[in-house]
């Protein structure tokens, strides 16, 4: 059975629950090295950004991923890593592409990094996409809140 390993020390989000386990119950072991990291930002969208790039990496990354979390200069910085061979250029985060015409999973329309993106921008973020030592990296970054959070909405990424 897979699991959810939590790097030492981290603490659960309210995010991790409804986020992450889902990906875990079917099976997919889901290591997780991240702060508490908190990003300024609806909750929903929050959320639905992590989901799109979870599934990605569960259907075209290879058995296992990372979700990593970290703060670096003002932002709060969610990394999603996996082994798959990566993904055309042409293909990032546009709405409906599909290599040769055809959904690359049954049921797929192509929205995954289109509605993803769409959110990082809309909360004042970005996306972006990298292989570093053979593996596909998905990058999140959005404006983070203070160290202690006072102001609201905002969520625990992961």
């Amino acid at each position: 059975m897979s699991s959810v390993r939590p790097s030492p020390g981290s603490t659960a989000s309210p995010l991790r629950s409804t986020t992450v386990a889902p990906f875990v119950d079917q099976g997919t072991a889901v290591t997780i090295d991240a702060d508490n990291v908190v990003a300024r930002g609806d909750r929903a969208a929050l959320r639905q950004i992590l989901v799109n790039l979870l599934s990605n990496a569960a259907r075209h990354g290879g058995g296992d991923f990372v979700v990593a979390a970290f703060r670096d200069e003002g932002e709060a910085v969610v990394r999603v890593i996996d082994d798959g061979p990566g993904v055309a250029d042409e293909m990032l985060f546009g709405r409906y592409l599909h290599g040769r015409g055809g959904a690359l999973v049954k049921g797929s329309v192509g929205l995954g990094t289109a509605v993803a993106n769409a959110y990082a921008e809309a909360l004042g973020g970005t996306i972006s996409y990298l292989r570093e030592d053979d593996r596909t990296v998905f990058e999140v970054r959005l404006p983070a809140v203070a160290e202690e959070p006072a102001e609201a909405p905002a969520a625990v990424l992961v």
